[in-house]
């Protein structure tokens, strides 16, 4: 089906004069790019006619039964994840990861310094209105939020800059609950922590921080010191990244395009499954729940 698809795309465009001849070369990265445009400018019956033809059932795995189970407790049926075609939904995914892409080059964004001062300058910690669940890019869109909203925007512009996000919350060692959210964040071989509230910036990772750096960098809030020592570290993907489609989609878009145009994340390995001492987030996952299988519209 993709080959149709394809050869559709590379007629239309040799039909077209304002196309040069450099251009139809490869028509496979051509066709990739008329899709994100189609996704870009909301043309999402056009986008997921695209979508849906470009791979066969069989080109699409199943996904683990501990995914499976694990979406189902968090009261997603496994009809998400075990689709082969895509959805409303997917195109929404697709489409944050354009807009925080384009939101990088428009701010010539290119450090994690940089990013970091984005997110601060434009989520606000205070609103009039409740700050009601969000995604990524509604939470930029509305322009407030606070911890673990501010961070989930961070780690979607730092999975577009190339670099790799773990969401920390630091929990009450008696209660378990979480006071406070920073991340950690990796990009070109270099760790830092980083606290968009707060607004603490360090090159440090997690596991390198003592008892004296936390007191020293969180000075005016005594309260959570302790809360560093009972810290939970997970995965901040979206639901979609979990799907089998979404990771060919991936696979394919890779291999065509590179990372030059659209960055997904890659990060979690079905082989490894759970229990290890970064865990899959499980609020994506509930706050898809609560849209109530898209019957919210979240275009």
């Amino acid at each position: 089906m993709r080959y149709l698809y394809i050869l559709l795309v590379f007629l239309a465009l040799a039909c077209d004069q304002r196309v040069k001849d450099s251009e139809l070369i490869n028509t496979e990265a051509v066709g990739l790019k008329h899709l994100y445009h189609l996704i870009e400018q909301k043309k999402d019956k056009e986008a997921l006619s695209i979508l849906n033809s470009l791979f066969d059932e069989d080109e699409i795995n199943s996904p683990s039964m501990n995914v499976t189970s694990w979406f189902e407790r968090c009261g997603v049926k496994k009809d998400f994840l075990e689709r082969r075609t895509f959805d409303g939904f997917d195109i929404f995914y697709l489409r944050q990861k354009l807009f925080f892409s384009s939101i990088l080059k428009e701010n010539n964004v290119k450090s994690v310094k940089s990013a970091f001062d984005l997110v601060r300058r434009n989520i606000l910690s205070s609103s009039s209105f409740k700050d009601k669940s969000a995604f990524p890019i509604q939470i930029w869109e509305r322009g407030y939020g606070v911890c673990d909203r501010q961070c989930w925007v961070l780690a979607e512009m730092i999975t577009q800059l190339g670099g790799s996000v773990k969401i920390v919350y630091l929990r009450d060692s008696q209660t378990q609950v979480s006071r406070h959210t920073i991340c950690e964040i990796s990009h070109m071989g270099v760790d830092y922590i980083v606290d968009p509230l707060y607004g603490k910036f360090v090159k440090k990772s997690i596991k390198s921080l003592t008892q004296k750096d936390i007191k020293k960098i969180w000075k005016e809030y005594p309260d959570i010191h302790k809360d560093f020592s009972n810290a939970t570290v997970y995965l901040p993907l979206m639901p979609n990244d979990y799907t089998p489609r979404i990771r060919a989609l991936c696979k394919l878009s890779n291999q065509i395009l590179g990372e030059s145009w659209i960055k997904f994340d890659e990060r979690f390995d079905e082989q490894q499954q759970f229990g290890l001492n970064v865990l899959p987030w499980d609020y994506p996952v509930r706050l898809l729940a609560s849209f109530d299988q898209y019957k919210v519209n979240v275009q």
